[in-house]
């Protein structure tokens, strides 16, 4: 028996290309390269709290891709590169959790996570047999989920989106307006109030807190702006204030915050990207939403809408297959059994990267429980169970993936 490797990503980008009518399918074959899009920090989004998770247990995790891509041999040192064969670097996707920044002594229950848009081509995961991914970390517990994945961040019943409505309708233009570049929260950093939401303020000028910017404020998502005093509240919501003073609601105090001036968390700043003589090995703030228009990728209006299917009200089903692993040889939970591969360099030192396989047939249903391989929709990666101090570098886990695949044996 032979194993035989079918990379998801070759699927993906292929299968875009046949759609998009750019090559017909029996041309597929090339000798050029595939990106795989998997590795690309910029198609993933901050996921919505798994079944079973708490929204106020979610901490900061930042996803990004090295500035300059990884020496392919030190993460697979007897692999054969070249320039011809345009392998001579990799790129890799970089999670970092800093779950104590703002918040002091976490526990293993808080998380973090990102989710990827599957395009219709990934129904070719019916054909698989396992899932495999690379990579190098030791700390932590991660969580793969696969199937219909909720898109409701902080399950408010709305697609938080920064483009605003257009006068008239309930949806905005598809545009990003300078003065839209405000973040998924919906509020510039004054307005913020450090639990993800934002104080009450008039959006639109009118003088007036009008339903849509009500809901804005409900960072609980009870329906009631119980953030701020009830009189208060309910005055605003009378358009008996004008908006300039309605800064009544609570605000997380100052000193538990990591930036005072960024309540929420959410300003965009790519380190690496804008000063390449950077000697640090953090990029903490690349998924911010808030000033990212000034990148390509962050041209358009950041929104909870991944598939772009429009509306106001977003998709929150949850209906997948899920499936966890440790990362810590030391602790009780790992199973050696998953872990097929660990490279070397040739003097028998380790690189740290380590290929694990998950037979299909070991992932579980959750939340509706009828999900099947050949109608998938969402990826998510997602990690918790840490529960010991930042390393020196003030992380709490760094964990990098150079490869993710389903593969079938023949």
């Amino acid at each position: 028996m032979c194993k035989k490797i079918t990379p998801l990503f070759l699927f993906l980008v292929l299968g875009m290309l046949i759609n998009t009518g750019c090559i017909r399918e029996e041309e597929v074959e090339t000798e050029e390269p595939v990106i795989n899009p998997f590795m690309q920090y910029y198609n993933w989004r901050q996921a919505a709290p798994p079944v079973g998770k708490r929204q106020s247990d979610r901490r900061k995790l930042a996803w990004w891709n090295p500035y300059v891509d990884v020496n392919t041999k030190d993460i697979w040192p007897q692999m054969e590169t070249s320039i011809q064969a345009r392998n001579l670097t990799t790129t890799v996707l970089v999670l970092d959790a800093l779950f104590e920044e703002g918040y002091g002594i976490i526990n293993e229950d808080f998380w973090g996570g990102i989710t990827f848009l599957l395009p219709d081509i990934s129904t070719y995961q019916a054909l698989s047999e396992f899932f495999e991914i690379w990579i190098k970390g030791t700390t932590g517990r991660i969580h793969i989920d696969i199937g219909s994945i909720s898109e409701d961040l902080n399950a408010n019943g709305l697609i938080d989106t920064e483009d605003r409505p257009v006068s008239g309708f309930t949806v905005g233009n598809g545009l990003l307006e300078q003065e839209e570049d405000v973040g998924l929260d919906g509020c510039p950093d004054e307005f913020e109030d450090g639990m993800g939401g934002s104080l009450l303020w008039d959006t639109n000028g009118d003088g007036i807190i009008d339903d849509d910017e009500r809901k804005r404020a409900d960072d609980d998502g009870d329906g009631l702006v119980d953030e701020d005093p009830v009189a208060v509240a309910d005055s605003i919501y009378a358009g008996l204030y004008h908006y300039d003073r309605i800064y009544d609601g609570l605000r997380v105090p100052s000193e538990w915050l990591a930036d005072s001036n960024d309540p929420n968390g959410d300003n965009f700043l790519n380190t690496q990207a804008s000063n390449p003589a950077y000697s640090g090995n953090r990029n903490d703030n690349i998924n911010g939403t808030e000033g990212n228009s000034k990148i390509q990728e962050g041209s358009y209006p950041d929104t909870e809408d991944l598939d772009g299917l429009g509306g106001i009200y977003p998709e929150v089903l949850n209906n997948y297959f899920t499936y966890s692993f440790q990362l810590d040889p030391n602790q009780p939970d790992f199973d050696p059994t998953l872990m097929i591969e660990a490279t070397e360099y040739s003097d028998g030192t380790p690189t740290g990267w380590r290929l694990f396989r998950i037979p299909l047939t070991n992932f579980m249903l959750e939340g509706e429980k009828t999900a099947s391989w050949d109608n998938v929709k969402h990826f998510r990666l997602w990690i918790d169970g840490l529960d010991g101090p930042q390393s020196d570098d003030g992380l709490n886990a760094r964990i990098q993936i150079a490869g993710i695949e389903f593969g079938s044996n023949e």
